[in-house]
């Protein structure tokens, strides 16, 4: 039996128990509420400099969504139709679906054999063709954005038809150079723009990582009709029209404010107790985490506009040098840096941002890229004009350029070189190694040490079919 005095101290420590409990939570409340406040002040602030931190006053500043029917309707329409690559080829590794291309660079020529069988392909989904090219002159649209009650879950396979219709037209714009059917490849460079634009404005990343993807298929094209063919003036009017159209919409501008607004949202919900704390840390790759199931669902309300704050932050300062890629690249790599080295306390930040200098990088070369193609068409006129080649990129000025383009990798003037068959324009790529414009993709894209655009003398135009054994079967 134990002494009366510790019984008694025992009794006034259980006692204690709910006091001190009582204690904890009015201070995580007044923590609570003074971080509220601090996150509202700063809001407030962000609001004042026509900032959108949601989904609906993303929506106040865009432009109008015409009526009717639209390339980004259609699109949807047709998604469960458009055909999927087949298994073990990748874009731009196999330019045709119908049977297997030996080089990933056309430059260097099609085998025969995938020939018919892409045509065959292509005769299959005819009707699906039609469909799309029907989409030609259709205002663009604009596919389903989140919303504030959404975000977590939100998905958007319309992204990948989007994608899945631009590839099968890049087949067809290839069989089309085969057949000599120099005017349904430009058509296709057209409604390849228009696909394009229906992602203008979409306020996600993956948005505009889908559209700059679809962005480059476009180029290839152009590329390959100006590798084929000797173009007649208008036809390289359309083009520098479509390239143009491009290069002025390019901007990450709504899928920052988008992606702002889909992490405010998050924290908000967390406070409000509408979203599992588990599902968050997780990441917004995967709602469901080992360690996600062994952390209770409800967060402080402190511990969670300290993280809001941080990540809204970050957003912002990458938002507010959107426009000047050079400062954008240059703060999305202090921004990683910065996130890498937060302390615990900002876990739910960290868990939930993403890599900010791939965002950049993958909207940087697609700006280089078109930049290229563009000051490459300006580089054609010269040829149609001059009756050669420019030996310099600034030759071009004013006459066929207004300006030499800024590479928008490190601010230089965008680089020129002059090979055995043409020139090429180019951008010293992600490396910021000028690899004097070897731009030939080896395996796929991102192997390419520059970014840039070919364009060939006249005599060596044209479409090589290389005469090889087709796979075995079970190859």
């Amino acid at each position: 039996m134990q002494p009366k005095p510790l019984r008694r101290r025992w009794l006034k420590l259980l006692a204690g128990v709910p006091a001190l409990i009582l204690v904890t939570i009015g201070l995580l409340h007044v923590a609570g509420r003074a971080g509220t406040g601090k996150w509202n002040r700063y809001a407030d602030k962000l609001r004042e400099d026509g900032m959108p931190l949601t989904y609906a006053e993303i929506a106040q500043q865009q432009r109008a969504v015409s009526e009717g029917p639209t390339v980004a309707g259609r699109i949807i329409e047709l998604s469960d139709a458009l055909p999927q690559p087949p298994q073990g080829s990748e874009e731009p590794l196999s330019w045709t679906w119908g049977g297997r291309a030996l080089t990933p660079d056309t430059f260097a020529g099609i085998t025969e054999h995938s020939v018919d069988s892409t045509r065959e392909y292509l005769a299959a989904r005819q009707g699906l063709l039609d469909d799309l090219a029907a989409l030609r002159d259709r205002p663009p649209g604009r596919f389903p954005a989140p919303t504030d009650a959404n975000s977590v879950v939100f998905a958007n396979p319309w992204l990948y038809a989007s994608l899945r219709a631009v590839r099968l037209l890049r087949v067809q714009a290839v069989m089309s150079l085969v057949d000599g059917d120099l005017a349904r490849a430009i058509d296709i460079v057209r409604l390849q723009r228009r696909i394009s634009e229906a992602l203008d404005e979409h306020p996600m990343i993956i948005s505009r990582l889908a559209q700059a993807n679809v962005d480059r298929l476009m180029l290839c094209n152009i590329e390959n009709i100006l590798g084929t063919a000797t173009l007649r003036g208008e036809q390289l009017g359309a083009l520098e029209e479509d390239i143009e159209s491009r290069m002025n919409a390019a901007t990450m501008k709504w899928a920052l404010y988008g992606e702002r607004a889909g992490w405010v949202a998050v924290c908000d919900q967390l406070v409000a107790g509408k979203e599992p704390f588990c599902c968050v840390i997780s990441g917004p790759a995967t709602v469901t985490s080992v360690f996600g199931t062994l952390v209770p669902d409800i967060a402080p309300t402190w511990l969670v506009r300290k993280n809001q704050m941080l990540g809204t932050e970050m957003w912002t300062r990458l938002i507010d040098v959107h426009d000047d890629s050079v400062a954008a690249l240059g703060a999305a790599r202090r921004i990683d840096r910065e996130s890498a080295a937060t302390g615990t306390v900002h876990f739910i930040a960290k868990a939930w941002l993403p890599n900010m200098v791939g965002i950049c990088v993958n909207h940087t070369n697609s700006v280089a890229h078109l930049r290229c193609a563009y000051s490459a068409l300006g580089a054609e006129r010269f040829r149609m004009a001059k009756g050669r080649l420019p030996e310099s990129i600034e030759e071009l000025v004013p006459e066929f350029l207004s300006m030499v383009p800024a590479d928008p990798l490190d601010g230089q003037p965008m680089r020129f070189a002059v090979t055995d068959q043409g020139i090429v324009i180019y951008s010293v790529g992600e490396d910021l190694l000028d690899d004097r414009g070897d731009i030939v993709r080896p395996s796929r894209q991102t192997d390419a040490p520059d970014v840039g655009f070919r364009l060939l003398r006249p005599e060596h135009r044209g479409l090589v079919l290389l005469a090889e054994t087709p796979p075995a079967e079970d190859d």
